[in-house]
């Protein structure tokens, strides 16, 4: 399996489980601490599906090697990818 497939199964996984703690465990418990860790997974899901993109792009030989870092990973995203790409604005300015 190519890296970039799992790093999206592993950004699913983090949104499959964001999405049972919303719905499910918070309208048992309702503890604000829920929406921390919901928020938190949501960004881990963001940074993982971001760095299976440019892992994708990588091994197309589109980009340069690229460090794992978000802020990098957007701003590469951004002027490289999504100019290539045609991705909607509105995602772009997203990130």
């Amino acid at each position: 399996m190519a890296d970039y497939e799992q790093l999206m199964k592993d950004a699913r996984l983090e949104i499959n489980s964001a999405e049972h703690l919303l719905f499910v465990t918070f309208n048992l418990n309702k503890d604000s601490n829920f929406v921390f860790t919901v928020t938190n997974q949501l960004i881990k899901s963001v940074r993982l599906s971001l760095e299976a993109l440019l892992t994708y792009e990588r091994k197309q030989k589109n980009i340069e090697p690229f460090p794992k870092q978000f802020s990098v990973m957007a701003e590469i995203f951004k002027n490289k990818v999504a100019e290539q790409k045609e991705f909607d604005p509105v995602m772009i300015g997203f990130l």
